[in-house]
């Protein structure tokens, strides 16, 4: 159980991988970043409401960023619940960077 509450458990950071797509955080340091909650800033060009919809569709549940930072285009990505490695690397990242692709022709990298 204690795993669970690990950064980056096994195999690529979900951190890393949100990186490897282009997106920026609130905060730029990894070590005062919550392992609970990670705040994402999209490209300017993209609707964070239509992406969150997009999200949601596909089976996940992001959150709008908050006042100010809502009108900067950032979402929050919530890891709580009974979520391992594999649904955090690999299942919600394939995801959001195919939502990305399809929704706005978004150029990604791999990861």
């Amino acid at each position: 159980m204690k795993n669970r509450f690990k950064k980056g458990v096994s195999g690529t950071s979900p951190l890393t991988i949100l990186n490897n797509l282009k997106l920026h955080f609130l905060l730029d340091e990894e070590k005062y970043m919550s392992n609970r909650v990670t705040s994402v800033f999209l490209s300017k060009n993209i609707s964070v409401n239509d992406f969150v919809g997009k999200m949601y569709e596909n089976g996940y549940i992001l959150y709008l960023g908050k006042s100010p930072l809502l009108k900067e285009n950032m979402f929050q990505i919530a890891n709580m619940g009974n979520i391992n490695s594999e649904d955090c690397t690999n299942k919600m990242c394939n995801v959001l960077q195919n939502v990305l692709k399809k929704m706005f022709n978004y150029s990604v990298r791999n990861y």
